[in-house]
Formats: structure tokens, C-alpha cells, sequence
């Protein structure tokens, strides 16, 4: 019956996902042609019900696919249902809590903090690749060099949203004809985030077929 549900819940999170996608091709373009202006109009009228589903339903999505395939794995419910609702719940209450408003403080201390945790991470990959068996090292290889796109494209990012971009400050981005420059690096850290999950599904696959060959 866990195997069953699990499933289920993977199938469900893969179709709300995919109608994201639907949704987002169906109405962005309004939203688009809108401006600022209407954007903020649409809190009054049903298409801002749109917007909403459409920024809810591939974090829900895909946190939903997690749980599932975690109960066919028989892992335990409790973090990953966790996970599932902070993956919602974190879209509106980080603006909440923190606001609307530029905030280079905000974005420095978590830049530092991603960059403590990439190296920490790598200090533990490190001890963990050694204690596994050869067939396994291949696969966290791959795995590792997925986690250095993601952060890779973490410091794209702030290229493109602060210096030298600008996309957060629209009147230096106008200034400095900085456009062309920031869509350019947007590409990067769309081809880093690829790349990321690329690798990573190599070496999980690699590490779930040499599982599969020792067993």
C-alpha cells in the first residue's frame, strides 16, 4: 500500500508540475503586457488567483514527487512532508518576514553562507567518497561535480541580479545598458543548473545500478 501511495503521490507531483508549465504559457504573456502597474492590479481581480497557483504548483509539485518516491523507498515521512510544505510555505513567508525591498545585507550574508556551506560540503564529500566501495566512488564523483554547478550557478546569479547585471536595479541597468549583459549570464546559470541536475541523476543512477549489480 506505501508503494502504491508513494506512486501516486509521484504521478500527482509530476502532473501539477506540468500544468505549472501549461499555466504559465497560458497567462504570463497578460501578466507581461500588464506592467508594474497592473501587476499590482491583479490582487483584485481572479487572475491574481492564477499567478498564485501557478508560483505554487511546481514547489507543491515536486515536493510531493520527493515524498513520493521517499515512502516507495521507505524512508521516513516526517522531513520530507516537512520539506514539501516548507517548499510552499517559504514563497510567502520569506517576503514576509524579510520584505520586498532591496536588501544588499540580505543577499551578502547569504552569498557568504552558501559559499561556507559549498566548501564544507565538499570537506564531507570528501570523507564519505573514501569510505565507499570502488563502484560507488564513480558515482559520487559525478554526483559532486553536479553539486559544484549548483553552486556555480548560485554565484551566476548574483552576477545577474547585483553586479555587474543589475537586473535588481533597473535605473543602473538602464544607465549602464547592462541588459544584454545579464540575459547573457541568466543563460549560464540556466546551462549550470542543467548541467547540476545532469550530473546528479548520472550519479544517482550509476550509484542505484552498481547497488542493483552488488545485490
Amino acid at each position: 500500500m506505501t508503494s502504491r501511495t508513494g506512486w501516486t503521490l509521484f504521478t500527482i507531483g509530476a502532473l501539477l508540475s506540468l500544468l505549472a508549465m501549461i499555466l504559465g504559457k497560458w497567462f504570463m504573456p497578460e501578466v507581461q503586457n500588464m506592467g508594474p502597474g497592473g501587476f499590482a492590479a491583479l490582487k483584485q481581480t481572479p487572475a491574481m488567483g492564477k499567478l498564485l497557483l501557478f508560483s505554487t504548483l511546481v514547489p507543491l509539485g515536486t515536493g510531493l514527487g520527493l515524498l513520493g518516491v521517499a515512502m516507495t523507498a521507505g524512508a521516513g515521512r516526517r522531513l520530507f512532508v516537512f520539506a514539501a510544505v516548507s517548499g510552499v510555505v517559504l514563497m510567502f513567508l520569506v517576503p514576509g518576514v524579510f520584505g520586498q525591498q532591496r536588501s544588499p545585507l540580505y543577499f551578502g550574508l547569504g552569498g557568504l553562507f552558501i559559499l561556507a556551506l559549498v566548501f564544507a560540503s565538499w570537506w564531507y564529500w570528501a570523507r564519505y567518497r573514501t569510505g565507499l566501495p570502488a563502484e560507488l566512488q564513480r558515482a559520487a564523483d559525478w554526483q559532486a561535480v553536479g553539486y559544484l554547478c549548483f553552486a556555480l550557478a548560485a554565484w551566476n546569479t548574483c552576477g545577474v541580479l547585483a553586479m555587474p547585471g543589475f537586473a535588481l536595479f533597473p535605473e543602473k541597468m538602464t544607465a549602464f545598458g547592462t541588459e544584454a549583459f545579464a540575459t547573457a549570464i541568466a543563460k549560464v546559470v540556466m546551462a549550470f543548473f542543467v548541467l547540476g541536475w545532469l550530473c546528479t541523476l548520472i550519479g544517482l543512477r550509476r550509484a542505484a545500478s552498481a547497488r542493483s549489480a552488488a545485490g
